[in-house]
């Protein structure tokens, strides 16, 4: 049974989902119109599983796990996919903040301002810690504002979806044996519009999260005391040369913006540098060699590489298998 609160919570959600697209909209035609302007969607692709070859024994052995993070730039109509494996780094918000950071410091210096569309999901997009990577990445570069904007949970309709959905058909008869081969799988996907893949290596992340905590950069309460409620904001705005962070939990124009102070105490200022080189220097990296594979995940590997002793699987895919626990 249906009851009063249940209609109640179902208009808010529809609401909230139509006020998101619209905003989408809006910053679409914006877009389009400034070349000062860019809006981008980004999200990171379900795993993609490698080896992947038509064989029996491959379904119930482990592979290794490829991760994707997509952007798309609507101004541009241009596709970039962030490309790394399980040996190189893990796929939280400090990967999914570094990536976003690599996009931002290659942007033209006409671009002024950046509008980022993403789901909500609180573990990768929404959180303190890419909050505070988008407020070092517009001190450090030509930008002067980045928003990043949140869709509905369970209406999060991206164009860089449409670039994942890409991947899934052109991987179908693929012959996937090593990591690397996911680039060629990506590049075909995208004939009409291609995309730019950009490799990544374990150095190439940074350790946001060490930051925040020795830096003790406020990213907790706002300026009038009330405890950042971070399940519900569905707009944070940074701009150059402030040490506030903005934010709202919802679209509506008539919201005051909630403030954070992202430095309470003025006598301890965040070092902030003002280049993107030195924006680096200033974050740690996150690892400083590759990542071990699960000595059960590589024994299947090994065994793999063993059974099809004529492809290319044992000469590429055993260097990945050996790097086990030992």
């Amino acid at each position: 049974m249906t009851t009063e609160t249940d209609k109640k919570k179902q208009e808010l959600h529809i609401k909230s989902k139509e006020s998101a697209r619209a905003e989408k909209a809006r910053d679409r035609e914006l877009a389009i119109t400034d070349s000062s302007y860019d809006v981008i969607t980004f999200d990171l692709q379900a795993v993609l599983n490698t080896p992947s070859i038509q064989t029996g024994l491959l379904y119930y052995s482990r592979k290794l796990s490829v991760y994707n993070l997509t952007v798309y730039s609507i101004a541009s109509k241009k596709g970039y996919c962030y490309v790394w494996d399980e040996t190189q780094a893990k796929r939280g918000t400090a990967e999914i903040s570094s990536c976003i950071s690599l996009y931002l410091s290659t942007l033209k210096p006409s671009v002024k301002t950046v509008t980022m569309f993403s789901d909500c999901c609180a573990g990768q997009n929404r959180n303190q810690f890419m909050t505070v990577a988008l407020f070092l990445a517009v001190q450090n570069t030509p930008l002067i504002t980045i928003n990043q904007k949140f869709f509905e949970s369970g209406h999060s309709q991206m164009e860089c979806d449409s670039i994942h959905a890409s991947i899934e058909i052109a991987k179908t008869g693929a012959k996937i044996y090593v990591p690397s081969d996911w680039h060629n799988v990506i590049r075909f996907s995208g004939r009409t519009n291609p995309v730019t893949i950009v490799p990544l290596i374990h150095s190439a992340f940074k350790d946001i999260k060490s930051f925040v905590n020795e830096q003790h950069v406020n990213v907790n309460v706002t300026t009038s005391g009330d405890k950042i409620q971070w399940l519900r904001v569905k707009w944070i705005q940074v701009n150059k040369r402030s040490d506030e962070i903005l934010f709202k939990y919802s679209f509506d124009e008539e919201e005051e913006w909630k403030v954070v102070s992202v430095n309470p105490k003025q006598s301890r200022r965040i070092s902030t540098p003002t280049t993107s080189r030195q924006t680096s220097k200033s974050l740690s990296s996150l690892y400083t060699e590759p990542l071990p594979i699960d000595s059960k995940k590589a024994k299947d590997l090994m065994d793999l590489c063993n059974i099809h002793n004529t492809t290319r699987l044992p000469q590429l895919l055993q260097k990945v298998a050996n790097m086990c626990p030992s």
